[in-house]
């Protein structure tokens, strides 16, 4: 619960002696947790989002194929809130007239077909609710 409120990174490294390249991000104090070996030269890893820029400077003098396979927690979801503010804002705005505009009720017409009196219909209408 705590690392998807700070926000992680699941990671895909693959090449050739992967568990030294997990045993070098270690060393270098780069926390890595949920670690899945997929096959011998590939293995998943969980990322804190902290520490994505060590895990770079880790990585740019290997020759290992890294992939950042999803990117999950609230601080990625507020990001994409955030992008999207004027959609959001529209929505109030939009949910809110709707709303001003629906209490507003001037007046009712009654037709009536002939033989059928105004005054009866609109008793009846009172006594169900409407005025």
């Amino acid at each position: 619960m705590i690392s998807y409120i700070r926000g992680y990174y699941v990671i895909t490294v693959e090449g050739v002696s992967v568990e030294r390249f997990l045993n070098h991000l270690m060393r270098n104090g780069i926390k890595v947790y949920n670690v899945k070996k997929i096959s011998s030269t590939k293995i998943e890893f969980h990322l804190e989002r902290e520490d994505i820029k060590a895990f770079k400077n880790v990585y740019r003098g290997s020759n290992f194929q890294v992939k950042i396979k999803q990117s999950t927690g609230l601080p990625f979801i507020l990001r994409r809130i955030y992008k999207n503010k004027g959609m959001w804002i529209c929505g109030v705005i939009s949910l809110f007239l709707l709303i001003m505009t629906s209490q507003f009720v001037t007046d009712i017409y009654i037709q009536v077909p002939e033989g059928i009196k105004k005054e009866d219909i609109r008793k009846e209408l009172y006594q169900v609710g409407l005025k």
